[in-house]
């Protein structure tokens, strides 16, 4: 019976390296939100998307939980950000009808797209 020892070890550094790649990948977090960019957020979205806030607000965004989020995710999430602030979606009609102080300012909600815009990965 003939051994085929270089295509084992070919097949076994190849999972190698797959399982050192991933595994890197994983490791990287998401930046933390800088200071000014979280004293925004914490002001126009503090009922929904930090802890406590509703479920479905949560599963879309939990801004207390961002470093737990991969760089991948966190990417992500940014780009929903940055395109919802843009169609002027968040924070929603409701809100902005009875809590109007939560609505960030043009250049408040400008900070923040600009802030998401540079976490989005490159195509």
């Amino acid at each position: 019976m003939r051994r085929n020892y270089p295509r084992l070890y070919s097949v076994t550094l190849i999972a190698v390296i797959g399982l050192l790649h991933f595994s890197a990948a994983d490791a990287q977090k998401a930046a933390p939100i800088p200071a000014e960019i979280n004293n925004i957020l914490s002001a126009s979205c503090t009922p929904c998307h930090f802890e406590g806030g509703k479920m479905l607000a949560l599963s879309m965004v939990n801004l207390s939980k961002w470093t737990e989020y991969s760089a991948a995710k966190g990417s992500k999430k940014a780009g929903m950000i940055s395109y919802v602030l843009k169609k002027g979606k968040m924070p929603p009609k409701k809100i902005r009808r009875d809590i109007p102080e939560m609505i960030p300012s043009k250049e408040q909600a400008d900070l923040i797209i600009k802030w998401a815009d540079s976490l989005r990965e490159k195509k």
